[in-house]
C-alpha cells in the first residue's frame, strides 16, 4: 500500500470515528431522545442503582445529584439511609419553569 492510500484510508477512519460510526446498535436504539435525556423520573430501582454497597439503602455518600441536596428530607426516620419506601414516598421536586409556550 503506497503513502496516499494509507493517508486516506486513516482520514476516512478519523472521520468515521468523530461522527459515531463506533456507536453499537444498543445505542442507536435508546428511544426518540436517541439516550440524551430520560422521558420521566428515574424508577426507584433505577434510584437503587447507586447503592454500591448492595445493602438495599442508601448512605448520603452513596446519592448523587439532586436527591443529594434533598437527602434529609427524604430520610423520613432520621436514621442516615434511605429504604425504597422512603425513596417511593420522597416529594417530587418542582420543575423549573422554562417560560411561556408559543
Amino acid at each position: 500500500m503506497n503513502k496516499l492510500s494509507s493517508t486516506i484510508l486513516l482520514l476516512v477512519a478519523l472521520f468515521l470515528s468523530s461522527c459515531g460510526g463506533s456507536k453499537d446498535a444498543s445505542q442507536n436504539e435508546q428511544g426518540p431522545n436517541n439516550g440524551n435525556r430520560r422521558s420521566g423520573p428515574p424508577s426507584v430501582e433505577q434510584i437503587f442503582e447507586m447503592d454500591t454497597d448492595g445493602d438495599n439503602l442508601l448512605s448520603r455518600e452513596e446519592v448523587k445529584g439532586r436527591m443529594a441536596n434533598d437527602f434529609d428530607r427524604i430520610d423520613t426516620n432520621s436514621d442516615g439511609y434511605l429504604t425504597k419506601e422512603e425513596v417511593k414516598n420522597a416529594p417530587r421536586p418542582e420543575r423549573k419553569s422554562r417560560g411561556p409556550k408559543q
